[in-house]
């Protein structure tokens, strides 16, 4: 197993320091609809940020270790609700 997680994880990590950032306390609701990512993806991205110690054991928030490989991630660009769009279309 690698010790570097995954592109997906380190994208919710800078999300997660962008959030915070602008004094936006992370949900996961928030994290997930921002980055368009299923339960069971986004609960493995959390899991290796956690394994490596780059968030704290419960909730969302980051180490210091976390903080520092944040800083150096490039931006994330929020995702388009393509297919939830399409979906709610069609309810309406």
């Amino acid at each position: 197993m690698s010790k570097t997680p995954d592109s997906p994880a380190l994208v919710v990590l800078r999300a997660l320091f962008e959030l915070a950032e602008v004094d936006v306390r992370p949900s996961r609701a928030l994290v997930q609809g921002l980055l368009d990512l299923d339960d069971p993806t986004f609960d493995a991205c959390i899991t290796q940020l956690r394994q490596r110690g780059m968030l704290a054991r419960d909730g969302l928030t980051m180490t210091m270790v976390g903080l520092a490989i944040a800083t150096a991630l490039p931006p994330f660009e929020p995702r388009p609700m393509g297919s939830r769009m399409v979906v709610l279309a069609h309810a309406a």
